[in-house]
């Protein structure tokens, strides 16, 4: 390819797909405003090199500056890193609860508070608005989290970003007069749900798995780690996935009974519900608007793609809480999600390689027991593509934060999905007919209570030969950051002239 058409490629990749294009920009001023460093700005200009060479985009690359540039400041204005006088200081605070959840640790359990934190010390140095934790015994009696408390106590630094704040014992917390908070109301509604499947899953292990699946919270440590074992804590926690899954089920039971625009008015108001009821952890946040911008596209009948729906999903995010950047969570979610988007087409390009596609001619000439085999393989192919995409993106990511990668990740997630998808399902089917007929839900609760026990006895127990781990130290963030910039700008690139490829073969053939 010539230069010109490179970079005719790339306009069309920015003409395409504005809202991610220049999210990205946004994101870079984030973390620089976060943590100053030129290195930001490097990962900046490669990403708007092509714009440099067209004189066409001269308004697009004036306003990713800007992105880049707002971004930071505006997030060094809202999140300036505390001034603390030392790692531990005494003091009185205000507390602002966010969430209030239930952890278990190796030797107790524990109920954390998480919040904002205006605190002043006795010396009367102030920190303001900290992220903050706070841990209260589980089988005594907590305050109610659903409003603000001055608390006099320990503060705490664990991090630039982050404290714990330990209230002194011989004080009581003092509710802040017309605050509130929706803590509680989550907490109580998150347990009364568990509480309701101890009456229909008896099997303590899967119950606790269940319960992960339909709210998010997991408070069995031995879970936790069967699971970071096989490399998929990410089906423990609330996504995209799930989102999808309930998604497809509500809305296939309300076309059923209304018409197709009250059906998805109704899906969009039940799944913000639900989406409230989880909070707003960072991948329920993506998956929640990303369902938003689909059901609200269908409805005014504009299609939008989907990684400018990923793009406005990071703008949202970023500025409701530019904090999110550093979150583990955050960045793992909208990792995968542009991975699947962008790399799954050169991963199944590179998978159709070992198997080849048949026609419908061919697939009709095939005997019953060939069709399924070939929709198996189907199926194979597909997992393994998303699959590899991820693995690619996500593998030097995971070695950066964790320093290791369990190789069995790459079997288990080729099947489990699809496991986990029918508990899920069995699950929101149980509930939703045992409200209607209870003797029958009971039934299907019973099954999903066999099938997901047997789909975890064999994710708890993986071949021990198979119990391999890849371990790297020495990797460093620049070297991540800039491996998976020029990656999805060449994966973008590539998807962008297949299409053209494509659609230039198409217009031949009808001429």
């Amino acid at each position: 390819m010539t230069s010109a058409e490179i970079l005719r490629t790339f306009e069309n990749i920015w003409r395409k797909y504005p809202a991610f294009m220049n999210a990205v920009p946004w994101l870079l001023g984030t973390a620089w405003g976060l943590s100053p460093s030129y290195f930001y700005g490097c990962l900046l200009g490669l990403w708007l090199l092509p714009l440099i060479f067209l004189s066409s985009q001269r308004k697009t690359l004036l306003f990713a500056l800007c992105a880049f540039i707002s971004a930071g400041v505006l997030t060094q204005l809202r999140c300036p890193l505390p001034q603390v006088p030392s790692e531990k200081c005494h003091g009185t605070g205000t507390f602002s609860i966010d969430a209030l959840k239930t952890q278990h640790s190796p030797f107790h359990r524990s109920l954390v508070y998480q919040g904002t934190l205006d605190f002043i010390t006795d010396e009367g140095h102030p920190i303001p608005s900290v992220p903050c934790a706070l841990y209260h015994p589980y089988f005594s009696k907590h305050p109610s989290a659903d409003s603000s408390y001055k608390i006099t106590g320990t503060l705490i630094q664990k991090k630039p970003r982050f404290f714990i704040l330990k209230p002194d014992k011989n004080k009581s917390w003092i509710p802040v007069i017309g605050s509130f908070s929706f803590a509680e109301g989550r907490y109580l509604a998150k347990k009364a749900f568990c509480r309701s499947l101890e009456m229909q899953i008896s099997n303590p292990h899967t119950r606790t798995f269940l319960n992960a699946l339909a709210t998010g919270e997991i408070d069995d440590r031995i879970l936790s780690l069967e699971f970071g074992k096989l490399g998929m804590q990410h089906i423990l926690a609330i996504s995209g996935f799930h989102f999808a899954l309930i998604a497809l089920f509500l809305g296939a039971l309300l076309r059923l009974v209304f018409s197709y625009r009250t059906s998805t008015l109704l899906l969009l108001l039940l799944l913000s519900l639900y989406a409230f009821f989880l909070g707003n952890s960072p991948s329920v946040l993506r998956a929640w608007i990303a369902l938003l911008v689909l059901l609200i596209g269908a409805l005014i009948n504009r299609r939008s793609s989907a990684l400018n729906t990923l793009g406005v999903g990071l703008w949202i995010e970023l500025l409701f809480n530019p904090l999110v950047a550093a979150h583990v969570g955050f960045q793992l979610s909208f990792l995968c999600t542009l991975a699947i988007l962008s790399l799954v087409p050169l991963c199944n390009a590179l998978v159709s390689c070992l198997t080849r596609k048949r026609d419908l001619a061919d697939l009709l000439q095939m005997s019953r027991l060939d069709q399924h085999g070939y929709l198996a393989l189907c199926y194979l192919r597909a997992s393994l593509s998303v699959n590899l995409a991820i693995l690619i993106a996500t593998l030097p990511v995971l070695l950066l934060l964790f320093h290791r990668f369990p190789l069995l990740s790459l079997l288990y997630n080729l099947f489990f999905p699809l496991c986990v998808s029918l508990s899920l399902l069995l699950l929101c089917t149980g509930c939703l007919i045992s409200a209607i007929l209870p003797p029958i839900g009971s039934y299907i609760h019973a099954l999903n209570n066999a099938w997901t026990s047997a789909v975890l006895t064999f994710s708890s127990e993986p071949p021990a030969f198979c119990d391999l781990v890849i371990r790297m130290k020495t990797l460093s963030f620049p070297i991540v950051a800039l491996y998976l910039t020029l990656l999805f700008m060449g994966a973008l690139f590539w998807n962008e002239k297949q299409k053209n490829q494509l659609f230039q073969e198409s217009f031949s053939f009808s001429r």
